[in-house]
């Protein structure tokens, strides 16, 4: 069901075995009465949210996280946890004075863990922005075809060619008698593209006449003045 699983334990598995190490030490030097404090973690940390063992990290959980819709919503838990465990780094720093050898290894520490929640976050969204333009693709109609002002035609296949999802959403576009048409705008990396619904499927926009697939090179967006969140190109 999980992807990378048993690269996830072996992860988990080793850093779990530093930290042990780590209090095994600190217990050697304890009280008469069992007690000890550890006085250095942040080292610990830094090693395992840095270089080789980062970049597995991030790989692996993008991975775990991208492929399973049970693994996303286990990924959303982990991501509360894992601010938490922020929140835990944040709270030794705190508690860590700026001269003591532990601090550098601490702030250190604390960025990267945001560093890698970062990019398993920035993991996550490319991977549905992939599987939402493939299911756009899939319910757009295989006869529509729009052609583009500098007369190349576009037609569905060339929705996934080569091309990334940045940002989908409702919009309105207005037509030369002042009426707006409810569409939905897909950015893709290269044009922007403008779909509506007949019957159930995409079919590309038509308004006035005009090309509905947009190229954005030397593209030029400006606001309308008197339209909120109104733009013209």
């Amino acid at each position: 069901m999980f992807p990378m699983l048993d690269e996830l334990l072996d992860l988990h598995t080793h850093f779990f075995t530093h930290l042990l190490e780590r209090k095994r030490e600190s217990s050697i030097e304890g009280r008469d009465d069992g007690s000890f404090l550890i006085h250095k973690i942040g080292d610990v940390l830094v090693s395992q949210f840095s270089g080789p063992n980062a970049d597995r990290m991030k790989k692996v959980y993008g991975k775990f996280c991208s492929h399973h819709n049970e693994a996303v919503n286990f990924y959303k838990e982990l991501h509360t946890k894992d601010k938490r465990f922020q929140a835990f780094i944040k709270r030794i720093l705190h508690h860590t004075k700026e001269n003591e050898e532990d601090h550098e290894d601490i702030t250190q520490a604390l960025r990267l863990v945001k560093e890698i929640l970062n990019a398993v976050d920035n993991k996550v969204n490319e991977h549905d922005k992939k599987k939402r333009l493939k299911e756009v693709y899939s319910r757009t109609d295989s006869k529509s075809i729009q052609r583009m002002k500098s007369g190349q035609m576009f037609a569905r296949e060339d929705l996934l060619r080569g091309r990334r999802l940045l940002h989908d959403g409702p919009l309105q576009l207005k037509n030369s008698a002042g009426r707006l048409k409810d569409v939905q705008a897909m950015l893709l990396s290269d044009v922007f593209v403008f779909l509506q619904e007949k019957d159930q499927k995409y079919v590309f926009a038509s308004l006035d006449q005009r090309s509905t697939v947009i190229s954005l090179q030397k593209l030029i967006v400006r606001e309308v003045g008197l339209m909120r969140r109104g733009v013209c190109s």
